[in-house]
């Protein structure tokens, strides 16, 4: 007499195996994670240490963010991460994308590039170029009223035409200028357009600027990304949320003495404002 597995053998069967599923999926998932993590991080310490040829090279002086192209026009500026300033220290465009990214490449205006392609690669990681000027008028919000250091900004200095034919520039910083430089953040997550996190449709960034700074260039508003809330305040923004929570609740940073690692927003934080160790070239008390 042939034997066979009954129904209800047949549905224990199915449901052990969908508790399984349902244990390991997340696991599965947990452990993609872990690894794309992994990777963004070596991509973000491979451009700190691209960066600190750079600095050998140019006099300890960090690139522009963006600067004027003389060849193409004044409303065409190389990127800091760009073929025309750290493309030769980097020979790889794909370490500028993270692996949690799109890789598609984005449409931008025929002969803006110095190429003259009509395609630039989207970049994840933005340069941390805090306006002096930008410092000064907001210092008692991003780092509270009791404050009393110095309004100096980020290392990346810029040349941009801000769109009324105006140019701002600030002269980038010397290395061994820095007071903190283990602590003091020089590239982290996130591409550099606000829209990025602010709207649904965004403009990565790209090999050049085209016309005018995107707001990260006037303020890099490190206090929104890090709490996720709009200037520090209000409700959580998701998507803002999500620009320095890409891996388990945190992101990669680079830092001043070309070291990476892993920290969550909080970590950027002292109390309710921003720790200016992490964000100041001299932040002073």
């Amino acid at each position: 007499m042939k034997r066979a597995f009954t129904l209800i053998e047949l549905l224990v069967v199915i449901a052990i195996i969908a508790i399984l599923a349902a244990i390991l999926f997340p696991v599965f998932a947990q452990a993609k994670l872990a690894a794309k993590k992994t990777a963004d991080l070596s991509n973000i310490k491979q451009i700190g240490t691209a960066l600190a040829i750079y600095l050998n090279d140019s006099d300890d002086l960090y690139p522009a963010m963006v600067s004027d192209n003389v060849t193409a026009g004044i409303n065409q500026h190389p990127l800091w991460s760009s073929t025309d300033v750290l493309g030769p220290y980097t020979k790889n465009t794909q370490i500028f994308l993270s692996p949690t990214e799109s890789s598609a490449n984005v449409a931008i205006p025929a002969g803006s590039l110095p190429s003259g392609a009509s395609t630039a690669p989207p970049r994840s990681y933005m340069a941390n170029g805090l306006q002096d000027s930008y410092i000064q008028t907001n210092a008692t919000t991003l780092f509270g009223p009791d404050w009393t250091g110095s309004a100096s900004g980020g290392v990346f200095g810029y040349w941009y035409d801000d769109g009324s034919g105006t140019v701002v520039t600030q002269a980038s910083r010397s290395q061994t200028a820095l007071d903190n430089p283990s602590e003091m953040i020089v590239l982290s997550s996130g591409a550099e357009d606000w829209s990025k996190y602010a709207n649904t449709s965004y403009k990565p960034n790209t090999e050049i600027l085209v016309n005018s700074a995107p707001d990260l260039y006037s303020g890099l508003d490190v206090l929104s990304l890090a709490t996720g809330r709009p200037n520090g305040s209000g409700d959580v923004n998701s998507t803002l949320q999500r620009a320095w929570n890409h891996f388990a609740n945190g992101s990669n940073f680079a830092f001043g003495d070309t070291s990476a690692k892993f920290l969550k927003p909080g970590s950027l934080m002292s109390g309710n404002y921003l720790n200016p160790r992490r964000w100041l070239a001299n932040p002073g008390e």
